[in-house]
């Protein structure tokens, strides 16, 4: 009689084995109990002892409100959060396997245990932000379009082959333009600043395409506006072979608008709710001004806030209410904030802010005055106006032997001592003594 159990059982193992995502089973303070072959491989990247015992401590500097989710999780059982996205670092170009971006779920099930899944999503989140740009220059395609110029391109990026529309659109015979690159058709920016064919070609072989615009420069000298796509062509050799044969680009001369490519990436990095950059342009920010810091020697500070009881928000007034406090709330930080800071939306009512060259002291004094504004802020709603409050954490980063991740754990774990202080204030980093 056991016989048939015991298959049962096999089957549940090979299942939880082969799982496409990774499996954890943990308790309240994140420490695992069992997990599979996958999420062993992911926690071990993140690991930098080669041990892997305690989910939360393990995705603390990358997510150090997961802790906080799961310890004020008060119902008996159910979904904590739901492909709640983790970013690990910034994107290179390297080749490392290493996941960038982790998407967590967390469920809770009886007697204080917690199955945790992760799933690698790095690709899956560069192919969203490439298909938002694709999405933005096919959709305008037809907008004040004179002609196509198409190129064929070698494996070295040189043209050898052109359309006669490319001709007549910068003002070479053809034969002048075989052996050209596209940055030979294009006008230099400012500050040297133009794209390389090939920077260009890099990125087309890593996500298939690359678009970018400029003035284009005639052979007259006279410069347009133009759109360029690099693709890249494909030779398949097996299903996990390719030959790059060479790459095609369309050129395109259009009337340059108001919004140009600079203002169409911006709209890609911003939360279409509240205006704020979003988490994954947050990141990228406080990378490259974490880099500048340390090349300078410089500080740079950040300062993280959420919305103080927005649940009951959002039950008591509805969910339209909700949406109507962060839309406010933002505006007047937004407002508020000083040129060249990174106001974001980093989580559902958490805020962040990179103050670049700041020390703690400017952190603080900024937090204090927004703390102060949303407090005296009226949201107004269909139903009725409201008044809420925020709580804000401050840190401040200098020196290689910090990362963004712990700079931010910093501003986090002060934001927490905030709200257990009372909320509605502000706090500086713990002190070693008050973290242990």
């Amino acid at each position: 009689m056991q016989q048939p159990q015991d298959d049962e059982y096999e089957q549940l193992l090979q299942f939880v084995y082969a799982c496409p995502v990774g499996l954890v089973d943990i308790e309240k303070d994140g420490t695992i109990r069992l997990m599979n072959p996958l999420a062993m491989n992911l926690m071990m990247s993140l690991s930098t002892d080669g041990m892997a015992t305690n989910l939360l401590k393990a995705l603390q500097n990358y997510a150090p409100e997961l802790r906080s989710l799961v310890q004020n999780f008060s119902a008996k059982r159910g979904t904590i959060c739901s492909n709640h996205r983790i970013y690990l670092g910034p994107e290179d170009t390297g080749s490392s396997d290493a996941p960038k971006v982790l998407s967590c779920t967390i469920v809770k099930l009886k007697d204080e245990r917690y199955v945790v899944t992760l799933a690698d999503v790095s690709l899956q989140v560069r192919q969203e932000r490439r298909l938002r740009e694709a999405e933005t220059w096919f959709g305008s395609l037809l907008e004040g379009v004179k002609d196509f110029g198409v190129a064929s391109l070698g494996p070295d990026g040189r043209i050898n082959a052109v359309n006669s529309t490319l001709s007549l659109q910068t003002g070479y015979d053809e034969s002048e333009l075989n052996g050209l690159s596209v940055e030979d058709l294009m006008e230099d920016r400012p500050e040297g600043t133009l794209l390389s064919t090939a920077h260009r070609l890099e990125q087309a072989r890593k996500d298939g395409w690359h678009l970018d615009e400029g003035w284009g420069s005639r052979q007259n000298g006279e410069r347009y506006w133009c759109q360029s796509l690099i693709a890249v062509c494909v030779d398949e050799l097996s299903n996990d072979q390719r030959s790059i044969r060479g790459y095609t680009v369309i050129m395109r001369e259009v009337e340059r608008r108001d919004t140009d490519m600079r203002e169409l990436k911006k709209l890609l990095q911003t939360n279409h709710l509240t205006s704020a950059y979003n988490r994954g342009a947050f990141f990228d920010a406080a990378n490259r001004e974490h880099i500048s810091s340390q090349r300078l020697g410089r500080p740079f500070a950040l300062v993280t806030f959420d919305i103080d009881h927005f649940k009951l928000i959002n039950d008591s007034y509805g969910h339209g209410a909700g949406d109507d406090a962060l839309r406010t709330i933002s505006k007047v930080c937004i407002n508020a904030v000083r040129p060249g800071h990174v106001f974001a939306r980093v989580g559902g009512e958490e805020f962040a802010i990179i103050l670049p060259g700041a020390a703690l002291e400017e952190a603080v004094e900024l937090a204090e005055s927004l703390r102060k504004i949303i407090a005296s802020t009226a949201i107004v709603t269909q139903k009725s106006t409201i008044y809420v409050t925020a709580s804000f954490g401050c840190a401040e980063g200098l020196g290689a032997q910090q990362s963004v991740a712990s700079i931010l754990a910093d501003a986090d774990a002060a934001l927490y001592q905030a709200k257990r202080a009372g909320r509605n204030r502000t706090a500086p980093p713990l002190t070693a003594n008050e973290t242990q």
